[in-house]
């Protein structure tokens, strides 16, 4: 061991020979690390403070930082969505020596041998050690790069540098365009060269249900892999492509001779979901080409609007244009018992094939065509001078299930086309909500509209003996016929509609001012088993405006039953009479040989409640602990209380 003194200056004269350069017998001991051609920059300039401190090391071997910190210090650090695994987690050395080696970059091993060690599997093939000499980094970057698999960009074209017979011709595949060779290549499978199938990246060209056979067998039957002479890549031009296979459309109306035999007109070459291959969905109508007076008119048939003439036509037959029948296709249109005859016989006694100037291709204009046949329906309100005659708001043209090919019911939207001022208010009725205007109406009587009483339907409301006599004549004098801005849709809101005839009830506390005139409360409209249109009082109709009658816990039997009128008469004025005698239904009170006075004189609510107490028999409230209502009257006796110096209990508990 050293002595203390001996261990300070040496620690001192390392520290010294650390910064200040490397000395004699360090250089020995470090000799092999410095040995090799290419030495590491700190190391050339002696100065290996630089990555190592003595003192403080953060790192192993007395590094001044742990891992690629270390390096970073120096060098760029590396950008890029992939990192290579080692330059990830900062293993700078296991590719690079960190002093001194006989390559450049101070690799650990030849370039032909440093990948391989991790990368085994690419060792062989075509892009491996024995044709590239293991120059990974002419297609890799070996610390980051933006593509997969750290690819170096392709914008050079690095695989023409190699394969230069690829991309020659006229047409050029994308990929070979845009260098992304790999997107159909395994540069390191073995074969070294893997071809993807092309639709892999083309799917959508096999999307139909029929496909061209040449599509399932492999492409290259009609494109080059790489590049072609031809558009997308044929590897002949069109026609003689096409009828290489199909040489027996090469004459006829629609072959070689006549159109060329641009067959992608009318065919995809690849798939779709007709037969044939026909197109399905094209851009322009490919038939109109040669045929441009199918679309002179303005209203199209469906099948030609949506380019599909083979709907009706056969192309290829012989002769090479074969109509069909409409009703093949719509036979929804006889579908019906009753069809109109020329329907069914002849559809272009109303209809152009192909195009027309009037709706549904029709040959003359809709509120002549009708009438070309059915002149005698030209009159009348519902014909021509004033419906124009839009007949097939009411008839079907083709079939229907009822006579004279009537559709099912005229509903409210086709009657009000014309009658539109008929349903403008908010409350409409019902058999207009309903769409059954004819429960009410005859459209083709004479005159036109025949109106049914309105009781025929609302029997029910004038079931009463005693009916309203507006109710029983004319309904229209308190209801609109068809819509309203009233509920109910009456011609007025109450009470002005009552008032109009019953003008001597405004006033009073049951008219308009003490009840907006709230006459439905109490009478019936239409008709009544009572006088008066009086509506049963079961329903409480008194209490919901008198509420405080019915407080007491003790109520008056005819309140209780809702039987106000017993005692009251409120159409009188005042509405309200005085009770009647009280004796007129308490007959015992009068069978009693002597009779209270109060009672007996007619003045029974001096002391009792004529609708409810929370005393027995109605009894009205004591005022003080005596019986006050009784010492109202019997003053005599009060004084006899009041100076008194003994009293009975009874009274002197006010009972």
């Amino acid at each position: 061991m050293f002595s203390r003194p001996l261990l300070r200056i040496l620690t001192l004269s390392l520290a010294v020979t650390i910064l200040a350069g490397t000395p004699a017998w360090a250089e020995y001991r470090h000799k092999k690390l410095f040995a090799d051609r290419y030495l590491h920059e700190p190391v050339r300039s002696d100065d290996c403070s630089v990555c190592h401190d003595v003192h403080f090391p953060k790192g192993p071997k007395q590094l001044a930082a742990s891992g690629s910190d270390l390096c970073y210090e120096c060098h760029d650090t590396f950008d890029g969505g992939l990192v290579h695994k080692p330059v990830q987690e900062g293993d700078c050395a296991a590719c690079h020596y960190p002093h001194s080696s006989s390559r450049r970059a101070l690799l650990r091993s030849p370039p032909e041998r440093l990948c391989v060690p991790c990368h085994e599997g690419k060792k062989g093939g075509r892009h491996g050690e024995a044709v590239l000499t293991g120059t990974c980094s002419n297609c890799h970057n070996p610390h980051a790069s933006d593509t997969d698999n750290l690819l170096v960009a392709m914008d050079g074209g690095k695989c023409q540098a190699c394969h230069s017979d690829v991309g020659k011709d006229e047409h050029v595949h994308t990929a070979v365009e845009e260098y992304t060779c790999d997107e159909c290549h395994n540069p390191h499978a073995s074969p070294p060269e893997e071809t993807l199938s092309c639709l892999e990246c083309h799917d959508e060209k096999a999307d139909g249900e029929v496909l061209h056979p040449p599509l399932e067998d492999g492409c290259d039957e009609c494109h080059g892999n790489h590049d072609g002479p031809e558009e997308f890549q044929l590897s002949s031009p069109v026609p003689g492509l096409c009828l290489d296979c199909h040489d027996d459309k090469e004459d006829g109306k629609h072959g070689k001779v006549n159109v060329g035999t641009e067959c992608v007109s009318c065919h995809n070459p690849h798939s779709t979901d007709s037969d044939h291959l026909v197109i399905t969905e094209a851009v322009k109508a490919p038939c109109a080409t040669c045929h441009p007076d199918v679309l002179q008119g303005p209203v199209r048939h469906t099948a030609l609007e949506d380019n599909r003439c083979d709907d009706c036509h056969n192309p290829h037959s012989q002769p090479p244009v074969y109509t069909l029948r409409c009703t093949e296709c719509h036979d929804e249109m006889i579908a019906s018992r009753f069809v109109h005859e020329p329907a069914k016989e002849d559809c272009t006694d109303c209809h152009l094939a192909h195009t027309g100037d009037h709706v549904k291709q029709l040959v003359s204009p809709p509120e002549e065509i009708c009438l070309d046949c059915h002149d005698d329906k030209e009159g009348g309100e519902h014909g021509k001078v004033n419906l124009g005659p839009n007949c097939v708001k009411c008839h079907n043209p083709h079939s229907a299930a009822q006579p004279m090919l009537l559709t099912l019911v005229p509903d409210a939207s086709t009657c009000q086309t014309c009658h539109e001022t008929q349903i403008r208010g908010s409350f409409i009725h019902s058999a207009i909500t309903e769409g059954d205007c004819e429960e009410c109406h005859n459209p083709h009587s004479d005159p036109p509209l025949e109106t049914l009483a309105c009781t025929d339907c609302h029997d029910d409301l004038m079931a009463g003996g005693v009916q309203h006599e507006p109710a029983a004549e004319d309904c229209a004098e308190c209801h609109q016929t068809h819509s309203g801005d009233v509920e109910n849709m009456l011609v007025e809101p109450a009470p002005d509609l009552c008032l109009a005839c019953h003008d001597d009830k405004e006033e009073g506390r049951h008219g308009r001012t003490q009840m907006s005139m709230a006459c439905l409360s109490c009478h019936n409209p239409h008709s009544s088993p009572r006088q008066k249109l009086v509506k049963d009082l079961e329903g409480r109709r008194c209490v919901s405006c008198h509420i405080t009658k019915t407080a007491g816990s003790h109520v008056h039997s005819a309140l209780r039953d809702y039987s106000c009128e017993d005692c009251h008469n409120p159409p009188v004025d005042p509405p309200e009479m005085p009770p009647i005698s009280c004796r007129q239904c308490h007959l015992q009170i009068s069978d009693q040989s002597s009779l209270h006075g109060t009672p007996s004189e007619g003045r029974c609510t001096e002391c009792h409640d004529p609708h409810s107490s929370e005393h027995p028999e109605q009894m009205k409230e004591l005022e003080t602990t005596s019986n006050a209502v009784c010492l109202d009257c019997h003053s005599d006796i009060r004084r006899k209380l009041t100076n008194g110096r003994v009293k009975h209990e009874p009274v002197a508990e006010g009972d």
